[in-house]
């Protein structure tokens, strides 16, 4: 954390609607203290450290997480308030259809090294996966927007630092089909 007098941390837990939720903030001594006095749980608790400017903030694991009655559920990794996680999706989020997306991001830039930033799946087979370097589309080595759409089109967008080059699109392929075999014994010959 950038901030050393936020050295403790207090989770709260709640449900709302069909959801439950699980918030940590980072918190100083002297706001833990009156936190632990004002006799707030839940949702109400969550309300007052977030209008007491308390950052979204966890080290040992998601400092979010929304789970809702139908199966889906939003994941975030925070530091000091921004997304952040150093191995593996800072915010992933799964849908009840089975879709789901995950974020990569360093102190609050969507940002990854190695392979896509932005992944999206959803239930049809569609596919979006977006490349991102210090919060701007790029990547040097292909397209850094990649669409597969469920007939298995795909598109391509090329970015350099943000900017864009250029675009191709490709039709769906094909569908390639063998040679008939026969079904049934041959005839005989007369």
């Amino acid at each position: 954390m950038t901030d050393e007098r936020l050295n403790n941390h207090m989770t709260v837990t709640f449900r709302e609607g069909d959801a439950v939720f699980t918030c940590t903030y980072a918190i100083d001594t002297a706001t833990l203290d009156k936190a632990r006095s004002t006799g707030l749980a839940g949702k109400q608790l969550d309300e007052w450290l977030r209008r007491n400017r308390c950052p979204a903030d966890s080290e040992e694991g998601p400092a979010y997480v929304r789970q809702n009655d139908d199966g889906s559920r939003i994941v975030q990794f925070c530091r000091d308030g921004c997304w952040h996680r150093e191995n593996g999706p800072a915010h992933y989020r799964l849908y009840s259809d089975g879709s789901w997306e995950e974020i990569y991001a360093r102190h609050g830039d969507r940002h990854r090294d190695a392979g896509p930033a932005f992944v999206r799946q959803l239930a049809d087979g569609s596919r979006e996966e977006r490349f991102y370097r210090d919060n701007k589309l790029h990547r040097d080595d292909g397209p850094a927007i990649i669409y597969r759409d469920a007939d298995r089109s795909v598109q391509y967008e090329y970015y350099r630092a943000g900017v864009f080059l250029k675009g191709e699109r490709y039709p769906p392929p094909p569908n390639i089909q063998g040679p008939t075999m026969p079904t049934g014994p041959a005839s005989p010959s007369p």
